[in-house]
């Protein structure tokens, strides 16, 4: 079994990809991830970490926590229409490419 460092690289070099097992759903495929469910949305935004060069890590992190601190600004005032996930189900399928 690989070591979660061996599947980062595989994911970055794009030998393998991430799919939401009750969606179908892969990030870099013809499909969106589905608005509130969130195997779909873990599974694109962990790609879109895992590809991006170490340089613009940390910027896209920054801007994430913004978006998450919204997020929790709205829920706190009842205005957010998306219930998380605590344990969201990621299959991962290693292509033979």
């Amino acid at each position: 079994m690989k070591t979660r460092a061996e599947q980062l690289k595989d994911l970055q070099e794009g030998k393998q990809i991430l799919v939401c097992g009750r969606h179908q759903y892969s990030p870099g495929g013809p499909k969106m991830p589905t608005q509130n469910c969130s195997d779909c949305w873990f599974a694109f935004y962990f790609h879109h970490f895992a590809r991006l060069p170490k340089g613009l890590r940390q910027e896209a992190l920054e801007e994430a926590e913004m978006v998450i601190r919204h997020a929790a600004e709205a829920e706190s005032q009842g205005k957010l229409d998306w219930e998380p996930h605590s344990h969201p189900k990621i299959e991962s399928i290693i292509s033979e490419n």
